[in-house]
């Protein structure tokens, strides 16, 4: 989707974006384990040892630099989840939510959509 990539690159932090039909129970963010990999998206499986990654009950499916294709947003999701990744502190995030869900109200049929910011 393109509004969390002009929001990515406006705010320069990594942005996950998720179809919540797919998501498998709640979503941890954790180092990936050895051997753990997943298809990303229009690519080849990634090795995600050491990394940052995002799981759910059916394993890893999103990282700060690359997203698998089992949670990817597609033309048929009804509803999504956007995970900001901020290293340096929880300050901006509430602008580029704010930002962010201006964007998919305008261009995306955004509707009921809410924020949390978690530290």
């Amino acid at each position: 989707m393109d509004t969390i990539n002009l929001v990515s690159v406006e705010s320069r932090l990594p942005i996950g974006l998720y179809d919540l039909a797919k998501v498998q129970a709640d979503i941890v963010f954790r180092i990936g384990r050895r051997g753990e990999t997943y298809k990303g998206i229009g690519k080849y499986d990634l090795n995600l040892e050491d990394l940052p990654v995002f799981c759910d009950a059916a394993g890893p499916h999103g990282s700060p630099t690359s997203d698998s294709e089992r949670t990817m947003v597609t033309s048929s999701t009804g509803s999504v989840v956007a995970i900001f990744i901020s290293f340096g502190g929880p300050q901006p995030l509430e602008a580029w939510c704010r930002r962010m869900t201006g964007l998919m109200e305008r261009y995306a049929e955004g509707r009921e959509l809410r924020t949390e910011i978690i530290t």
